[in-house]
């Protein structure tokens, strides 16, 4: 028997709470190790992330069920309605009858046909039912705000210890606009802020890192995987440096590796649940990094990158 919203929203909030009653308890062994406790948290970090991901789909999941049940039921009020009207409209039918063949006064003898068939029971069956679909939509409504207020707001946790990193580093976030280009636009930004003649664009950037990869491909491919796991052929890779240069399509890790190698200089990418993670540094760092941050909760849609600039005096 499937749970109700409101028994699934009392069972999420119950696990939320047992993977933070976990959490304390991995702190609590971690002791004053910091080591240990950066371990534990990224730990429970992407606990957190995989149990949020699995109440999403979960909700989802009882919504599509919900939906599906109701439908039968409309379905047989429909029928129901259909039914009441014809047997409503047979009565009408006899008296409208029974005037045109003997009464003299056809208006009158039809009139009550008339009445009786423009209110029947269809009318109110489906009042009824709509009033039910608008009770059961509210219900799912106010079990969903009281479930969204028992769970953590990840983008607003996740917004504030990005913006504290930055800080920490006289840097500031600079929006950019999520549209897929996101990564190298926000590089793009941050090659304009330490090289006043740059004409680095989304489009440049795109391509160099293409060509990288494509020159370097025993340094990349080994961490490339397609959507059943297995690794990328040549034909898969090729095809991904493709898209990868020509379309909008989200850049990550690899990327920012193959930039930093063309460009020699480190990017630093500032991140929830992590220290600053620093590529290139160890060969390019006599060069002036270029900053980002990265955000998984920014956005519906997914993953995000955004420019970190300096910060303006206080």
């Amino acid at each position: 028997m499937s749970e109700s919203v409101g028994q699934q929203a009392a069972r999420h909030q119950r696990e939320v709470k047992e993977l933070a009653a976990h959490k304390a308890s991995l702190l609590k062994a971690a002791g004053k190790s910091k080591a240990k406790r950066r371990e534990a948290l990224d730990r429970v970090q992407a606990l957190e992330y995989a149990l949020a991901d699995r109440h999403a789909e979960e909700r989802a999941a009882l919504e599509a069920l919900d939906a599906a049940a109701a439908a039968p039921a409309e379905a047989a009020d429909d029928a129901a309605g259909t039914h009441d009207a014809a047997a409503a409209s047979e009565p009408a039918a006899e008296t409208a009858q029974r005037g045109s063949g003997g009464d003299t006064d056809g208006q009158s003898s039809t009139q009550p046909a008339a009445a009786g068939g423009s209110g029947g029971p269809k009318t109110s069956r489906q009042a009824k039912r709509k009033e039910r679909k608008a009770a059961l939509a509210e219900q799912q409504r106010l079990d969903a705000e009281a479930e969204a207020a028992l769970e953590p707001n990840w983008r607003q946790i996740e917004t504030a210890e990005i913006e504290r990193k930055a800080a920490e580093l006289g840097r500031a976030v600079k929006e950019i606009v999520p549209d897929g280009h996101c990564l190298f636009n926000a590089l793009a930004d941050q090659l304009a802020l330490v090289d006043a003649g740059s004409q680095a664009t989304h489009l440049t950037l795109r391509a160099v890192a293409a060509e990288f990869m494509r020159s370097h491909q025993d340094d990349f491919a080994p961490f490339m995987v397609n959507d059943n796991g297995d690794m990328l052929s040549q034909a898969e890779f090729e095809q991904y440096c493709d898209k990868m240069e020509r379309e909008a399509v989200w850049g990550g890790q690899l990327e920012i590796q193959a930039i930093s190698q063309v460009l020699r200089r480190p990017i630093h990418v500032v991140q929830r649940g992590s220290g600053v993670l620093q590529i290139g540094q160890d060969q390019f760092g006599d060069a002036a990094p270029l900053f980002v941050s990265y955000h998984r909760h920014a956005y519906g849609l997914g993953e995000h990158y955004n420019s970190l600039v300096p910060a303006p005096p206080s």
